[in-house]
């Protein structure tokens, strides 16, 4: 490929069309001595002459009316490409693929997205619904911008962000036996219970099976769903009981089901937002963070939910 700059084609085009030095000059706002130059360069790289000069004309070469319009082409299609880009930075198109927990789409970013959509109609935004095991493979091999999941260890190709610290709980219907035994719930207060739990691979899931002494008090799920919406459901016609970190229950909670946080002993779920390391993140999906970030801040915090605005996302999303 030839050494060719932006400036030459600029200057091979005015005088073209122009057919004069002096008129292109004062076109592209350059001297004539350095239009002349960036002529001459460009004649050298393509070893043709392009223009036939004489004291009173500028005649174009056959070679020139070829070329002119591929030219034309790459410059329009050079402009058009910059233009698209900075309409990416500027927010007023793009896309973004987030992957997630279901409970987490439910909770803040189904919200975060309605004020995307209204601020940046522009950006298109798809949204998965997935395990943690599932959600690191979209995200490392580039079908999800970020994802927001729960970590037990750290994964290879992937840069994480801790977000949030919840608290295990009981969600079951008000009015439910295990309710009448304190604000102080123990998990041997659920010895026996039958239980509603989200399948394996789910974050949420896989944390409990770990407990091992945890996982022998509630013993075997006596019904597994896919989502927590589906747990709902089942929860609310009294099937059994759910056991979810604070912000997971408070997307499924009815005026009919009730959460309890489980303090003895005390389980605490880390989420955080992950990319794939080395990968920027995009300026729509900062922007989804950023939205993200304030509908976290809306909710009310104590000592079962704390949000963690690590300074290095703030860094990571900075345009």
């Amino acid at each position: 490929m030839k050494n060719i700059t932006i400036k030459q084609l600029r200057a091979f085009i005015a005088v073209a069309k122009l057919r004069n030095f002096t008129r292109a000059a004062a076109q592209l706002n350059v001297s004539q001595s350095a239009l002349t130059i960036a002529i001459r360069q460009l004649e050298a790289e393509v070893g043709l002459r392009l223009f036939d000069r004489s004291t009173r004309a500028v005649d174009v070469t056959p070679h020139a009316i070829t070329f002119l319009p591929a030219a034309q082409r790459l410059l329009d299609d050079l402009a058009q490409s910059i233009d698209d880009l900075n309409a990416v930075a500027a927010r007023e198109s793009g896309s973004v693929v987030v992957a997630s927990a279901t409970s987490f789409i439910t909770s803040v970013l189904a919200p975060a997205v309605a004020v995307l959509a209204r601020r940046f109609p522009g950006i298109r935004v798809k949204l998965f619904g997935d395990t943690t095991q599932n959600l690191s493979r979209r995200v490392i091999e580039g079908e999800a911008d970020i994802g927001i999941t729960t970590l037990q260890h750290p994964v290879d190709l992937l840069d994480s962000y801790l977000l949030l610290r919840d608290r295990f709980g009981v969600l079951c219907p008000r009015g439910h036996p295990v309710l009448a035994r304190g604000p102080d719930l123990a998990w041997s207060d659920l010895r026996g219970e039958p239980v509603v739990s989200l399948v394996s691979g789910a974050g949420i899931r896989d944390m409990l099976d770990q407990h091992e002494k945890i996982a022998a008090i509630v013993g075997r799920p006596s019904y597994e769903v896919s989502n927590t919406a589906a747990m709902g459901a089942l929860i609310e016609r009294e099937t059994g009981i759910g056991l979810l970190p604070a912000l997971a229950a408070r997307s499924i909670t009815t005026p009919g089901l009730v959460f309890r946080a489980i303090r003895r002993p005390s389980v605490m779920r880390e989420m955080y937002v992950v990319r794939r390391r080395g990968r920027s993140i995009t300026p729509a999906a900062a922007e989804v963070v950023r939205l993200m970030l304030d509908e976290l801040g809306k909710l009310a915090q104590g000592d079962d939910l704390k949000i963690v605005t690590s300074p290095a996302l703030l860094r990571a999303i900075h345009y």
